[in-house]
């Protein structure tokens, strides 16, 4: 009886492998589980504090940057509550509570430090507007803004020979941007020429010998562009420009440098940071 048993038992097999056999020869072999195709990873959105890109980091310091000049009355590199112009908003920013709030505050805060500049100025344009409105029309002609703001008519996008409230606050930007160049570029020079009288001791116009500065010695070759031996006073305005230029691309506003620690200085930073 059990031989009869296996017997069945092993035809039984034969009889299912036989089946299998036959759907696969007819091409109906026996699916397998697919794998379920992989849903498209969704775009996390960026958290609060997360660091933006490059492109943006850097419009957010030369923003930044402009908001402290515009608004450090004292030139003290930092801004107190009367110069920020907004209690609340201050408070929330000066982390460290000590009254002021300094360039790496203000970094700190970049989005909202944009944001409250735009909300100021776009407060002072409103203002100007109305008072320069004399007829109440909501637009401004040549004559309203007289000759001091004659240049804002290049705003004028409409072309309709008047400027509305937007294109008032679009030319006194440009304005305040052309003014903020201006007076970085004459603060510039004027340290340049007190660092140059500081070096010629001989006032012929350029330095040689033991005038040139030791950190810029080794720098010479890429500074003597006439390769005379000496620094030009051009030659030297140039240099200066484009260690200034080097700087700026890392520079926090307020001077600060953000360096993370052990980092040294670039060479060219070194030759040409004078």
């Amino acid at each position: 009886m059990k031989r009869v048993l296996m017997m069945a038992a092993w035809i039984s097999c034969l009889t299912f492998a036989g089946s299998l056999f036959a759907q696969a020869a007819e091409g109906e072999a026996p699916k397998a589980e697919e794998p379920k195709a992989e849903e498209p990873k969704k775009e996390e959105p960026k958290k609060e504090g997360q660091r933006p890109e490059r492109g943006q980091r850097s419009s957010g310091m030369r923003e930044v940057g402009r908001f402290l000049r515009e608004h450090d009355k004292n030139a003290d590199q930092k801004l107190d509550k009367a110069e920020f112009g907004n209690d609340k908003l201050f408070e929330e920013l000066d982390t460290d509570k000590d009254g002021f709030l300094s360039g790496q505050e203000l970094m700190t805060a970049s989005a909202k430090v944009v944001e409250e500049g735009k909300r100021q100025a776009k407060a002072v344009a409103e203002e100007e507007f109305k008072a320069l409105d004399k007829d109440s029309d909501s637009k401004l002609t040549v004559e309203e803004l007289g000759e001091a703001r004659k240049a804002y008519m290049e705003s004028d996008a409409d072309k309709s020979g008047s400027l509305n409230l937007e294109e008032y606050a679009a030319a006194k930007e440009k304005a305040g941007a052309a003014a903020a160049q201006k007076a970085m570029e004459d603060e510039m020079k004027k340290q340049l020429d007190e660092r140059w009288k500081g070096m010629d001791k001989d006032g012929d116009g350029k330095l040689s010998g033991d005038e040139i500065p030791e950190r810029m010695k080794g720098a010479l070759e890429r500074i003597d562009t006439d390769k005379d031996g000496a620094i030009s006073r051009e030659e030297f305005d140039k240099a200066a420009q484009g260690g200034r230029q080097r700087g700026q691309r890392g520079q926090r506003p307020g001077g600060e440098q953000p360096k993370k620690e052990g980092e040294t200085p670039k060479k060219d930073e070194e030759e040409g940071g004078f």
